[in-house]
């Protein structure tokens, strides 16, 4: 029971943590939901410490020993919960349509070196009109069909799309190439003010490329 009351105030403890963490930073339904266990736990081994304590079934050192031993096993199994059930909820809402959650999702695998996992969710951000889920989908994907996620990155106004692209067009490197293409691309993202695509125009000939004034 003293064991029961300690694993029950550290875990709740850490749920309402990381429910309200969540909250700040991420805002998701989940963190609503490991909130409220977090607090029942919380109460429900007050409650008992409390109780145990009146009846000289535990001491306040006792309870703070088991207390503080539990707690990083207690925050670790919450965050372990709290991702999972994120991540589940990033992908339904990808699925119906919301551009943050393929974003989110996406580059989360990623990071975590889940690439196949993470591509199909920026490829679907890409398609809902996120440049820089089209830039980092084209960066991940083969080059034979990842220039095309990098051109529609520029299309939808990524300068770093336009000119990774450029650059593959006009070497041919793992794509066929296009230097009048690419030359199309590079003056794009040339005209927002960006150096590399400017530098990549310059490859085109005619008149240098530079950066505007009035683009910076």
């Amino acid at each position: 029971m003293r064991l029961a009351a300690a694993i029950a105030t550290s875990v709740g403890l850490c749920l309402c943590l990381i429910g309200w963490l969540d909250s700040a930073l991420f805002g998701s339904t989940v963190g609503g939901v490991i909130t409220v266990w977090g607090g029942l736990l919380l109460a429900a081994g007050i409650a008992a410490s409390v109780v145990l304590m009146r009846r000289k079934q535990m001491t306040v050192s006792t309870l703070l020993i088991v207390f503080l031993g539990t707690l990083p096993f207690a925050g670790f199994g919450g965050f372990l919960w709290w991702q999972i059930q994120l991540s589940k909820e990033r992908s339904a809402a990808c699925e119906a349509g919301s551009v943050d959650a393929c974003l989110s999702y996406g580059v989360r695998k990623v990071r975590r070196g889940e690439v196949e996992a993470g591509l199909p969710r920026l490829r679907r951000a890409c398609t809902l009109g996120s440049a820089e889920g089209c830039f980092m989908a084209g960066g991940l994907a083969p080059k034979a069909t990842g220039v095309e996620w990098l051109a529609k990155a520029c299309d939808l106004g990524d300068p770093r799309g336009c000119a990774r692209a450029a650059q593959l067009l006009r070497t041919g490197d793992g794509v066929t190439s296009d230097p009048a293409r690419g030359c199309l691309l590079a003056r794009r993202g040339c005209a927002t003010g960006s150096a590399e695509a400017c530098a990549e125009a310059n490859y085109c000939g005619g008149e240098t490329c530079v950066i505007s004034s009035t683009a910076e």
